[in-house]
């Protein structure tokens, strides 16, 4: 990547990935349902490819308005979490997180961010992890499976924040 907001390039076997629309049924060998906020296109098309390539259903989002009504929407079906950009026009991803803080169930929210510095923010508690921009595929995928549990799966640690 040349800088955070432009994909160069994408990871060999990443890119044709099919588009998730609310409301159409859930594979019965999805892994998860993750929910991908990112006004950056390419960004947003680069975790949605390599999160679908890696069996999860994925929902994208533009800004923090499409990610609520997505969140809110019965007919989208249940998220396991939420992969959330926090500078965009329109809501941002921090007015997104005071909104969603509230969510029953609770759906953890994964910050994937440039510059921001977890140490010296106070990060809401239905925010799990922060992921930095520019990130690693295998960064992004091991976030993901923490958050997720494996279906079947029995005392697993996924969903708790360490």
């Amino acid at each position: 990547m040349r800088n955070s907001n432009q994909i160069v390039s994408e990871p060999h076997g990443y890119s044709g990935y099919k588009e998730q629309h609310v409301g159409d049924p859930v594979p019965a060998t999805a892994r998860g349902r993750v929910l991908v906020v990112d006004d950056d296109p390419g960004v947003r098309a680069l975790m949605a490819s390599v999160l679908t390539d890696e069996g999860y259903t994925v929902l994208e989002a533009a800004d923090g308005d499409e990610a609520l009504a997505l969140l809110w929407d019965a007919g989208a079906g249940p998220l396991d979490m939420v992969l959330l950009d926090l500078m965009m026009p329109g809501m941002s991803g921090w007015s997104f997180l005071e909104r969603h803080r509230n969510t029953r169930p609770p759906v953890p929210a994964v910050i994937v961010a440039t510059a921001l510095d977890p140490r010296g923010v106070r990060l809401p508690k239905n925010v799990g992890a922060v992921l930095r921009k520019p990130f690693q595929i295998d960064a992004l995928l091991a976030l993901v499976a923490r958050f997720i549990r494996p279906a079947g799966a029995v005392g697993a640690d996924a969903g708790s924040a360490s």
